[in-house]
């Protein structure tokens, strides 16, 4: 807000600025957090116009009050995601891996989250596990020698997609399973 250009013959006294906020430009509602003649823009400020009221005694003892004209609506800028997807348990067959969610955090909120599953034979090239959509995915044979990673999609509340990835596994190690089945012993002849 730029008071240089307040001008009264009566004389300008020591003023102050209160901030109002509106989300229709016509119902205004005090905002105290705004305290001072600059308002920094946060998430918090997002979808609402923003105006000043300066008050002052002026040098005859009359209360005057300006309010300046309003904001556009503040609107969102898309704050990355932030954290990582954490996976644990060890990549041997048989075992079970779990992807942790809980260090993501989108300063725009989250609306959604999916958790999805990819594997690797070289770490470069991935192919999603059509099957596993869980935050849990179990280490069955065809797995073995691969390496595993999660995909987390984050969708925020102002609908901006973004995909992060865990750090890869190692290569899932083979147990070894036990053979099944009989022999059977045929006599052959007399």
């Amino acid at each position: 807000m730029d008071k240089s250009l307040i001008a009264d013959e009566d004389g300008i006294g020591a003023h102050s600025v209160i901030w109002q906020r509106s989300s229709t430009k016509t119902d205004w509602q005090a905002f105290p957090d705004a305290v001072g003649e600059i308002l920094p823009l946060t998430q918090s400020h997002v979808g609402y116009s923003y105006r000043a009221v300066v008050s002052y005694t002026d040098g005859h003892g009359t209360r005057e009050i300006l309010v300046t004209s309003p904001s556009e609506t503040v609107t969102n800028v898309d704050d990355p995601v932030e954290g990582e997807v954490i996976v644990t348990g060890k990549p041997l067959e048989g075992e079970m891996l779990v992807a942790s969610t809980e260090r993501i955090f989108d300063e725009d909120g989250i609306a959604s989250l999916s958790i999805g599953w990819e594997a690797s034979k070289d770490g470069r090239n991935w192919q999603a596990i059509e099957t596993a959509s869980t935050s849990r995915f179990s280490l069955a044979q065809n797995m073995v020698g691969r390496q595993v990673r999660a995909r987390v999609n984050v969708v925020d509340t102002f609908g901006v997609e973004t995909v992060i990835f865990s750090q890869a596994t190692n290569t899932v190690k083979n147990v070894n399973n036990k053979p099944a089945g009989k022999i059977l012993v045929r006599r052959v002849g007399n």
